[in-house]
């Protein structure tokens, strides 16, 4: 078990760095674990206080490549919201692979230049020539959508209703 100080995992959060790509665990009572790189793979934070409870990490050999899911932030405001679309989140996260040194910090998908009726590929992402998406390059991530109630619907007529005769009342 590894025991961080909270002061450490709060000054990371506080930095933003909480999402870095890999930490080097530094130790001088456990000589084992000096130097290891490690991921955090998860993280388990108090409700209220938003104070870190828990960590899981990741240990891994900075010479091989790893397979890390990491989560898109979409940035930029889509010309298509302008003429009444709605921007569609289809994916949140990709799937790309690399040696450690190499790993993003943060993807990032510009909208902004996104027209009504038109989406986001996967292909269209620029991650450098040492990263490779491993998801499929034609899977949209964020399409520009006509709200559905926006949308024309077809009504098909099957019969005509006729209003029954009412008899007059007798007098």
């Amino acid at each position: 078990m590894v025991t961080l100080q909270r002061r450490e995992l709060e000054d990371l959060q506080r930095s933003g760095l909480a999402r870095a790509p890999f930490l080097t665990l530094r130790s001088t009572e456990d000589k084992e674990l000096d130097g290891l790189s490690a991921l955090i793979k998860e993280a388990q934070f108090d409700p209220f206080t938003r104070q870190y409870k828990h960590l899981d990490l990741l240990q891994f050999d900075t010479s091989k490549e790893i397979s890390v899911t990491m989560p898109l932030t979409f940035v930029g405001r889509a010309k298509g919201l302008e003429l009444g679309g709605m921007m569609e989140v289809i994916k949140r996260e990709i799937t790309i692979t690399c040696l450690a040194k190499d790993l993003p910090h943060k993807i990032e998908v510009d909208v902004s230049s996104l027209e009504l009726g038109t989406s986001f590929k996967v292909r269209n992402i620029s991650l450098g020539e040492n990263v490779r998406i491993e998801d499929d390059a034609d899977s949209a991530l964020v399409a520009i959508t006509l709200p559905s109630a926006a949308e024309p619907k077809a009504v098909a007529v099957t019969e005509e209703v006729v209003p029954e005769e009412v008899a007059a009342p007798a007098e």
